[in-house]
């Protein structure tokens, strides 16, 4: 997938494995990728605590079902079916679209009716790991003023980050890297579902592994979890993942309600699943 501001190579088996992102204006051009993996995950509980759930990219397969191609975006729908002793619990539908400068990725899921007889505790995780970014700096929505420096080692300010950075309703997080290059991420769920708890995933750590990646250490890894998911029905979610070089000075709030308040292109999000 290439674009006037970004190259992106993906295992068509499975695109949620990147295997190579590069950004125009990166100072390093050299860098194999600036973005490890793009990791999704399904945990939970058994009843009867026997076992845990721990489902992550090498378990979700994934294949893409329909390609749609425009003048400005490139739309990939694709089914996921999850599966425990190769028996279905639940399907994921997903719409990844590729826009010149920003990705958006939404999803439904629907699980089977005897899922809630089965789990408890269910959570959902999106991350972006990135690959040795140090040097950058880490802003939430609820805590701009004080970012988190990237440097293989977590600080007492990234341990109240990661505890007070986002809320449901104020969740967008920045990446920006001195080497020309800034990411921000926004996430949104089902509104009618009050019960789901946000919080925020955020590591910086030079040599923790969290497989499935390519590059050892999380440099930072930063994402959302989503727990207390209801475990009956369909739940929508997505996530936005803007790029910028950050040649305009912008103040961290302004980049973020700029990215916001962008004008929004309307696009079906997902196939609709049938009852």
């Amino acid at each position: 997938m290439t674009t006037p501001f970004y190259k992106l190579s993906f295992n068509p088996e499975n695109p949620f494995e990147w295997t190579r992102f590069q950004y125009h204006s990166y100072i390093d051009q050299t860098k194999e990728t600036l973005v490890d993996a793009l990791k999704f995950r399904i945990s939970g509980e058994l009843l009867g605590n026997v076992a845990s759930l721990n489902l992550t990219n090498d378990n979700l397969k994934t294949r893409i079902v329909d390609q749609q191609v425009g003048p400005i975006a490139v739309s990939l729908l694709m089914k996921t079916q999850v599966s425990l002793a190769k028996i279905p619990v639940a399907e994921i539908w997903l719409t990844m679209t590729h826009f010149p400068s920003h990705i958006t990725a939404r999803s439904q899921t629907r699980t089977l009716k005897i899922v809630p007889y089965l789990f408890r505790n269910i959570s959902l995780s999106l991350m972006l790991d990135a690959n040795d970014l140090r040097g950058s700096e880490v802003f939430t929505a609820l805590r701009w003023q004080e970012p988190g420096n990237v440097d293989g080692n977590t600080s007492p300010v990234e341990i109240s980050l990661q505890k007070n950075g986002i809320d449901k309703d104020h969740n967008w997080i920045v990446l920006r890297s001195p080497e020309n290059f800034q990411i921000m991420t926004q996430l949104w769920t089902s509104q009618y579902n009050k019960d789901v708890k946000l919080s925020l995933i955020y590591r910086d750590d030079l040599r923790f592994r969290d497989p499935p990646e390519y590059y050892p250490g999380q440099l930072p890894m930063v994402g959302y979890q989503l727990s207390n998911i209801p475990l009956d029905g369909i739940y929508d979610m997505g996530i936005e993942l803007f790029f910028d070089n950050y040649e305009k000075p912008y103040a961290i709030p302004t980049f973020a309600r700029n990215r916001i308040n962008a004008i929004p292109v309307n696009i079906s999000p997902v196939k609709q699943l049938a009852p």
